[in-house]
């Protein structure tokens, strides 16, 4: 991922407009709540991460278009921020939840949506 620290939200055709303040602070809330799904001990708790990432995206990109965000624009938001967090053992984190969550919880709703989407 460190590679791909070049990639900028305009390469991926992203509406993130990071001049604005409240944006950039949601952008830096997804990165973290990435970030902190290392440090989580439960697969639960490594979801609630993504899910907290996710719906923090959901929301800097309903800033930056005035309006709802789609899933055409969710997806290159959600692959700036995993490139731009860079998160320590990404894969292996992705893993763990696979094995160990309730295969129920990650085909359904919300959170499987995000988990998907990561």
């Amino acid at each position: 991922i460190r590679q791909l620290n070049w990639i900028s939200g305009k390469n991926l055709e992203c509406r993130i407009h990071e001049t604005s303040s409240d944006v950039r602070e949601l952008v830096y809330t997804s990165i973290t709540d990435l970030l902190n799904m290392d440090s989580a001990k439960a697969p639960q708790e490594k979801l609630a991460c993504v899910i907290h990432c996710c719906s923090n995206i959901f929301l800097l990109l309903q800033q930056s278009v005035d309006g709802p965000a789609s899933a055409d624009e969710f997806l290159p938001a959600l692959i700036f921020i995993v490139l731009k967090a860079n998160p320590a053992r990404l894969k292996s984190n992705i893993n763990f939840i696979t094995r160990f969550c309730n295969a129920s919880r990650l085909m359904t709703g919300e959170g499987g949506y995000y988990f998907t989407n990561l």
